[in-house]
């Protein structure tokens, strides 16, 4: 088995034989040294056992942390030891059929801010970058010289004396060293001071067609130097997946480099139900007949418009997307709600997913089946066709249901990923076919199973696949 580069071609994946591909993972991040998941409760990623409990499993990609952190720790040097770990990582889950895309991870800038506003702070860049960074702006040398040298940062009192109190009489700032050096910087537009002032800025769709494209475009161009055929994932601002357009939307009218980059193109997104994190500060009463909206009401609304709105985006600039995080506490009735609610979701859309913060095992590196049976589920692996309708239902037959339009000039088979808890083997199951197709188990993976079409397969049929436990 082995795995290789594929290209968009629609909203879809393809493989070389021009199958639409849909991929189920994990998360593989470990923000502190060594900067690669290595044990439990992590994902042990140089686990050969821990991989082919994956593939077991149904998943198919991970993404992996992939940190300029980890591999430059000093400028010029670079850590090997690191690099031939990433390389390990990629070969071993290659070995199990495993994709891996590479994630520079970006919640925060740097360790050297750790501690403000309590964030715990990590480097998202390398400190010796940070480090290079100017100061704060210095004190105004005509009016300070004496302390200029001492303690250039700080905010007050300057030119006032230690302990100044304005004694409420708020103008006094205004004469302060900082506070003028800080007008000089908008009078000069210094580093688009003024142009930071713009409302239009906080949006989403201006952070991303403003700042986010133009980067994006030259990290293309960069790439592309180098590496013609490998998808690059590029994200919006987190919150700006819920509507289409300006104020809310992406911002990206293209994806990076343009059109012509579209069939190497991934839109990255999370999503995390914001009515999971947000309570009521004190208790409420509501009048008679009147009710609070479930958690589970509000968060589908959301979903509802985030599946909807990545979809419209990807249609309007090309390219595929991939919900790369997402998960809940699925030891919760909620949170197993929401995971179920999101499941489900991307099988209507067909949605490449990697679920955040499982690995399935515990401490004690056992694994943890409560959690595992909410995604350990049926899926579409690869369709020869083009897809229609995908459906499990999970709460009542366990049935699952695949619909896609034939196309004979791909000569792969389709195929399914069962897994065997629901589907027992070798005869827990029972599978219909439409279009005069055929089916048997996967030569190279015996949780799946091949969907071929024969002599009498129409192309352009409407292909309906349904399988279900006996």
């Amino acid at each position: 088995m082995t795995t290789f580069k594929m290209p968009v071609k629609g909203k879809y994946i393809v493989d070389p034989c021009g199958r639409v591909r849909i991929f189920r993972g994990i998360n593989g991040v470990l923000k502190y040294f060594p900067w690669y998941p290595y044990k439990a409760p992590d994902p042990p990623l140089l686990n050969s056992t821990y991989m082919e409990n994956l593939r077991n499993w149904g998943f198919n990609v991970i993404r992996l942390e992939t940190m300029w952190a980890g591999a430059e720790p000093q400028e010029g040097q670079y850590n090997e030891t690191y690099l031939s770990k990433l390389k390990d990582i990629v070969e071993l889950a290659n070995n199990y059929n495993i994709y891996i895309f590479h994630d520079m991870h970006q919640d925060l800038l740097t360790s050297a801010l750790k501690g403000l506003d309590n964030l715990s702070g990590y480097d998202g860049i390398p400190l010796w970058l940070f480090r290079k960074f100017p100061n704060c702006s210095s004190y105004n040398m005509l009016t300070c010289p004496a302390k200029v040298l001492i303690e250039p940062c700080i905010k007050y009192p300057c030119p006032f004396y230690d302990g100044f109190d304005s004694n409420g009489n708020w103008f006094f700032n205004y004469f302060t060293s900082v506070c003028s050096n800080a007008f000089q910087q908008l009078y000069k537009n210094n580093s688009g001071a003024v142009d930071s002032w713009n409302p239009t800025i906080f949006s989403p769709y201006e952070a991303g067609c403003r700042n986010l494209l133009p980067v994006y475009n030259i990290l293309n161009a960069a790439i592309r130097t180098v590496d013609t055929q490998t998808l690059l994932f590029y994200e919006p601002v987190t919150y700006a997946i819920d509507a289409n357009g300006f104020p809310l939307g992406t911002g990206f009218n293209t994806v990076p480099g343009g059109n012509l980059s579209a069939n190497l193109s991934v839109l990255s997104y999370h999503w995390y139900c914001t009515t999971l994190s947000i309570g009521l500060p004190i208790p409420v009463t509501l009048p008679p007949g009147v009710t609070l909206l479930t958690t589970g009401t509000t968060c589908n609304i959301q979903g509802d418009l985030i599946f909807q709105a990545v979809d419209n985006d990807i249609t309007q600039t090309g390219g595929s997307s991939f919900l790369t995080e997402f998960g809940f506490d699925g030891r919760t009735n909620t949170g197993a709600q929401q995971n179920d609610y999101v499941l489900d979701k991307s099988d209507q859309y067909f949605q490449s997913w990697t679920v955040w913060g499982q690995s399935f095992i515990n401490e004690s590196n056992n694994i943890q089946y409560d959690i595992l049976s909410q995604f350990n589920r049926p899926y579409a692996y690869a369709i020869a066709g083009t897809p229609l309708f995908m459906f499990y239902d999970r709460n009542d037959t366990h049935c699952f249901i695949l619909k896609y339009t034939i196309d004979l000039t791909i000569t792969c088979p389709s195929q399914i990923y069962l897994p065997s808890t629901i589907y027992p083997r070798p005869n827990g199951y029972n599978i219909t076919l439409t279009c005069e197709l055929s089916s048997n188990i996967n030569a190279d993976d015996p949780n799946s199973i091949d969907i071929n079409t024969t002599n009498s397969t129409a192309n352009g049929c409407c292909a309906i696949v349904i399988i279900c436990p006996t």
